[in-house]
């Protein structure tokens, strides 16, 4: 598993990618998995603006 984080300004990405074992669509193996996350820095805090899961 590897989590890489950015932060530019008002915004932050978090990448995680790991090896996970799971059944997709029938087909069961351990499938290369990423979760990108994006938030934007607003007056209270930060918020997230996106959320996006891929292979890679």
């Amino acid at each position: 598993m590897s989590i890489e984080t950015q932060v530019d300004d008002h915004v932050a990405t978090v990448v995680a990618r790991s090896h996970t074992h799971a059944t997709i669509w029938g087909a069961e193996g351990t499938w290369r998995l990423e979760l990108r996350l994006e938030y934007l820095r607003t007056p209270p805090g930060w918020v997230a603006q996106r959320t996006i899961a891929s292979t890679w």
